[in-house]
Formats: C-alpha cells, sequence, structure tokens
C-alpha cells in the first residue's frame, strides 16, 4: 500500500490540516516509508512462542488458618476489643 496524492489530499481534508505542495509531497513520503517498514513486518514468519516450562507449579487454591484475632489486636497500639483504632486524619 502506498500513499498518493489523491491518498493524501483526503487525509488532508480528514484531518483539517492545509498544507502546501512541498509538505504534502514530503508528509507522503515519510508516511510511505512507515508502510514499507509494516510490510517488512508482515513478511516476517509468525512464530509463536511455546509457553515457558517451569519447574514452579502453581499452587493450590486452598482454604487455610487467618490469624487469631486476639493476637492481632495484642500488636495493636490502640483497640476497642474487636477493630483496630487508629487516629482520625480527614476532618
Amino acid at each position: 500500500m502506498t500513499i498518493d496524492t489523491k491518498a493524501m489530499i483526503r487525509l488532508e481534508r480528514q484531518a483539517a490540516l492545509e498544507l502546501t505542495g512541498t509538505d504534502r509531497t514530503e508528509l507522503a513520503d515519510q508516511m510511505n516509508a512507515v508502510l514499507s517498514c509494516l510490510d517488512v513486518l508482515r513478511a516476517c514468519p509468525d512464530l509463536s512462542a511455546p509457553p515457558a516450562a517451569t519447574g514452579c507449579p502453581l499452587r493450590g487454591d486452598e482454604v487455610l488458618a487467618s490469624t487469631d484475632r486476639a493476637a492481632a489486636l495484642a500488636n495493636a497500639p490502640d483497640t476497642d476489643g474487636e477493630y483496630f483504632l487508629v487516629p482520625r486524619t480527614v476532618e
């Protein structure tokens, strides 16, 4: 695919640009250079990488015992017996 003058004028109108003839030619050349790079990429074979073999299997999804509430509250600077109490930060 290439950008010719007709396509460039159409793009210019859609982008609400007012280019001079020199600018239009220069921009079309730059766009064609980008499109040629994309053509090179399209020509590359699609090599899908196989999934990585790891020696670490995923851990199972299992319910584990939680920290005892009394033990957690014992380390808190201030509690009401059931919850942590923290200083108010927003007034």
